[in-house]
């Protein structure tokens, strides 16, 4: 008979861990992320086909709703979606949660989204992915869309924006300077950067903040593939003002191809500088630099459709991806 397990320790994934449902998964996050509830759906024949995390104590605030995420999601087939998402929302319910929301590992600094609308252009690094018939599955059990986001591609890096000229002359004249990174003290850059984001994010959808050591952490998995001129620091009188990570695309590689795009994952402005243009200067910046370095082609990621981000890059590039958050109520 088909089940549902709550885990209540990664022991018990012994058995589990080798299914397919867990291949790609790191059954410490489910420890590291703070989860309040980890499920796994079994058929007659103890196969695992689905699985999920859920939080409710520590979660992002929403107007007039208590929210419960889902997120950890996989699963094989509609069968065990939908068994594993009826689990899923009773519980929350229980919980005193009146609206589901997923997928998330428990908050937008790590995955979340699916993709929704996948488009031609191959997935580039760090992108999450997911299969195509989850969010197909997740509407078909009464979730609908809560937000959009999109990624873009720019194919020509010699366009700049002319407004930029006057922004950048503007900008100096207050004092503002960009630089590199500088990759001899990561970790006190990261410092700072982590400061800013915290305070600069406070407003964006469904901000939780995280602790500094899980946000170290983060980036310091990716600090062999950094590449100090593609990350761009802006600072008035010694304080951070201001920042732009990118990265190349190394799936470009692993296909056997050139790597000719990089990836601008975060652009972020302390809040007393929103509307003065630091944004997009930024943007138009690690643009030329990045086609002196050898580089054609630039990825703007994973943009929330609603933040100004978005109108940045429409200047420079085109929609190539759509991905949608959802929620359903409880």
């Amino acid at each position: 008979m088909s089940k549902v397990i709550h885990i209540i320790n990664t022991h018990q994934l012994t058995a589990y861990k080798n299914s397919f449902c867990y291949k790609h998964f790191d059954i410490h996050s489910i420890q590291s992320h703070e989860v309040d509830h980890h499920a796994v759906y079994i058929d007659e024949n103890e196969q695992v086909h689905a699985r999920c995390s859920l939080w409710w104590k520590m979660v992002p605030t929403y107007p007039n709703e208590r929210l419960g995420v889902i997120g950890h999601f996989f699963s094989d087939n509609p069968k065990a979606t939908e068994f594993l998402l009826t689990y899923a929302c009773d519980v929350l319910r229980q919980a005193s949660c009146s609206l589901a929301v997923g997928p998330m590992d428990g908050n937008t600094w790590r995955h979340y989204r699916f993709i929704s609308e996948r488009g031609n252009e191959a997935g580039f690094f760090l992108e999450p992915d997911n299969a195509d018939h989850w969010p197909d599955e997740f509407t078909e059990n009464g979730f609908s869309e809560m937000a959009s986001y999109s990624s873009a591609l720019n194919t020509d890096l010699t366009v700049q924006d002319k407004r930029l000229v006057d922004v950048r002359q503007r900008l100096e004249a207050q004092g503002i300077t960009v630089r590199s990174l500088d990759m001899m003290n990561f970790d006190d850059e990261l410092t700072r950067i982590y400061a800013l984001s915290v305070t600069s994010f406070q407003e964006n959808f469904l901000y939780t903040s995280i602790d500094k050591d899980e946000f170290i952490e983060m980036y310091a998995k990716i600090k062999p593939y950094v590449q100090a001129d593609l990350t761009l620091l802006a600072e008035h009188k010694g304080e951070l003002v201001g920042y732009l990570f990118a990265i190349p695309d190394l799936l470009q590689k692993q296909r056997g191809k050139t790597i000719d795009t990089f990836i601008i994952k975060t652009v972020t402005v302390a809040s007393q500088y929103r509307g003065s243009g630091l944004g997009g200067l930024l943007v138009g910046e690690a643009q030329c630099r990045a086609h002196k370095m050898g580089y054609r082609r630039a990825i703007h990621a994973l943009m929330y459709d609603d933040n100004s981000s978005r109108n940045i890059s429409s200047h420079y590039a085109k929609v190539i991806r759509r991905y949608s958050l959802y929620h359903k109520q409880l």
